[in-house]
């Protein structure tokens, strides 16, 4: 069984790209109860990480973990991997892509990730026209309009997107020029549309599930003719739950 660890609904991407590769059990840690992990402090997000980890090992029969959350393993090193008897695997932007193209270029991540990892700061000091850009709590903002799929909220989204994508007098033209993104959250990949119409025009984007799926796939130890997924998330909340198995459908 291979466990995955996120926040919220972003891990279910990272699902979806491993199935494109492999029929496997999957167990999907969904973390609502803490969720968002890009703003809260590194510490508290480790010690986090590590109960959920804890928890999976002693509950199931785990292959290997998947942290599906770039902030989770953004902070996680090599002295906390070294306690965890068990394979992880990390996602990361896939900021080798970007830095190939034309054009204006934008890291869009969370706080955490884009000031504590050190495969981000690479990026950053050596290529100066990559432009950051965080949102706080997005990724919570995200799970409420999956959950809640309507007019109301969709509007609420979009403002929150408009906001801050073109507030800050700095970057907004800059960003309003962007044409290469490259998403450093798990969750960014469910308003792909969204974000880009508020570009109103063709957005190249950049994505963090695939590598780590590619990965993954030479660590099963069989492939299956199914696949399975079961959820589990950390506070009780119905309609998140049933939004993530749809997207599986």
């Amino acid at each position: 069984m291979i466990a995955v660890i996120d926040s919220g609904s972003g891990g279910a991407n990272v699902i979806l790209e491993c199935l494109k590769y492999y029929n496997y059990d999957f167990i999907y840690l969904v973390d609502n109860k803490n969720c968002p992990y890009g703003d809260k402090p590194i510490e508290d997000v480790k010690k986090i990480i590590i109960s959920n980890i804890n928890f999976l090992l002693k509950k199931f029969d785990i292959d290997f973990i998947i942290l599906g959350c770039n902030t989770a393993s953004s902070i996680i090193g090599y002295e906390e991997l070294e306690r965890i008897k068990c394979p992880i695997l990390k996602t990361k932007p896939d900021l080798p892509s970007l830095v190939k193209q034309n054009g204006k270029k934008l890291l869009f991540a969370t706080k955490n990730t884009i000031d504590n990892s050190n495969y981000v700061k690479y990026f950053l000091l050596n290529y100066n026209d990559i432009k950051t850009l965080y949102i706080k709590s997005l990724p919570k903002y995200i799970d409420n309009y999956l959950s809640n799929v309507n007019k109301e909220n969709y509007e609420k989204l979009e403002k929150i997107l408009k906001k801050g994508l073109f507030f800050h007098k700095k970057t907004k033209k800059y960003l309003k020029n962007t044409t290469n993104i490259a998403l450093g959250c798990t969750h960014f990949k469910h308003i792909e549309k969204e974000i880009t119409n508020c570009f109103d025009k063709k957005i190249n984007y950049f994505y963090c599930e695939k590598n780590v799926a590619k990965i993954s796939n030479f660590l099963i130890k069989k492939k299956k003719q199914d696949f399975s997924i079961k959820v589990i998330l950390t506070k009780k909340d119905d309609s998140l739950k049933k939004s993530i198995m749809d997207l599986f459908l």
